[in-house]
């Protein structure tokens, strides 16, 4: 008999009260805090209405997570809501006392009359992030590439993912340069979940890189303050390999064979076919005609044996056949096979 009395001593206690309970009364400047508030009515109470006030709290800014209100039973009440609060400065901060209003029905007058409920003021200690680090939370780091194996200046995608608790936002895109490669950047993303009653946020970065020959992609690094160790600690990713293919496909060689076949056979008839009053002005012309790199490869061929022209032959090969952008200097060419010409034909 005495236990029961007990628990119904305790039960009324805890019936018609609004509470609060926040997840850390201690953070950095960079962290948030999730405040809670409840309420649950008496199985006896005699209220027809409840009312939110929200939440109000001036040294935060307050984001609302959730708010709902359930009635499953006449005169039983729900309240359960869930707030995100960043604080706009650091020192002693107040949550002040937090109201819901419930209509409750006077017996004696049928009238319902509204009663206030509310909290106690809640004290947060908010202390200053060292400058060493860029955010204080607790976080993870991770670095995956869609494939570690490409073909010759075709991209492959590195994904950064960094998820945890804290303001994820004060992180910077990576942006990192490598030397023999190309970076394609493209913004961050940030999603942010309540879950469980934890809010985490999970920060995205996908970077693009492509080159003509192997490279590394280096670890990506993050100094932050773990707040639930209170240690600087620094993050970093492992250190990916890129191989990239650049071995000459068959078609590639036929092309190539191809290309020798048609010199040798235009050099045999430019050497029977020469003649020694317009063979000067004709080399000029089909120079300055040459439409493009394998034109010009086929004009100069038979001049292979000429060590100013065979330099020109190679940076045309790898213009061809190794995607290099040369730059060939047709005036040099002309002055050149004008000059050879000449002292082929006294």
């Amino acid at each position: 008999m005495r236990l029961l009395i007990v628990l119904l001593s305790i039960s009324a206690l805890f019936a018609n009260r609004l509470d609060i309970n926040i997840s850390s009364n201690s953070i950095y400047e960079s962290e948030f805090i999730v405040a809670n508030l409840s309420f649950d009515s008496d199985k006896n109470s005699t209220i027809t209405r409840l009312e939110s006030r929200g939440f109000e709290a001036e040294d935060f800014e307050v984001k609302k997570l959730q708010d709902s209100i359930k009635n499953p039973k006449r005169g039983i009440f729900i309240y359960r809501s869930s707030w995100l609060l960043k604080p706009k400065k650091v020192g002693k901060l107040i949550i002040p006392s937090q109201k819901i209003i419930a209509y409750q029905l006077d017996k004696s007058s049928y009238l319902n009359k509204p009663v206030e409920y509310k909290t106690e003021p809640i004290i947060v200690q908010v202390k200053r992030l060292p400058k060493s680090a860029i955010l204080a939370g607790d976080i993870t780091l991770e670095a995956k590439v869609n494939k570690t194996i490409t073909k010759a200046n075709t991209p492959i995608v590195v994904t950064v993912t960094i998820k945890g608790r804290g303001d994820l936002s004060l992180i910077p895109p990576f942006n990192p340069k490598i030397e023999d490669a190309v970076v394609f950047p493209t913004n961050v993303k940030i999603e942010n979940k309540f879950i469980n009653g934890e809010y985490i946020s999970r920060w995205k970065e996908e970077i693009g890189y492509s080159s003509n020959r192997d490279f590394t992609i280096p670890p990506f690094k993050i100094r932050y303050l773990n707040s639930t160790l209170d240690t600087i600690e620094v993050l970093e990713s492992k250190p990916i390999d890129i191989k990239v293919e650049t071995a000459v496909s068959i078609k590639e060689w036929l092309v190539y064979f191809g290309f020798m076949v048609a010199g040798f056979i235009l050099a045999t008839l430019l050497i029977f076919n020469k003649r020694k009053t317009t063979n000067n002005s004709d080399i000029v012309l089909a120079i300055k005609k040459a439409k493009n790199d394998k034109e010009l490869y086929s004009i100069l061929l038979p001049y292979s044996n000429n060590k100013e022209i065979s330099n020109y032959i190679k940076a045309l090969e790898n213009n061809l056949y190794k995607s290099t952008q040369n730059r060939i200097d047709r005036r040099e060419l002309i002055s050149i096979l004008s000059n050879l010409i000449k002292e082929s034909n006294p």
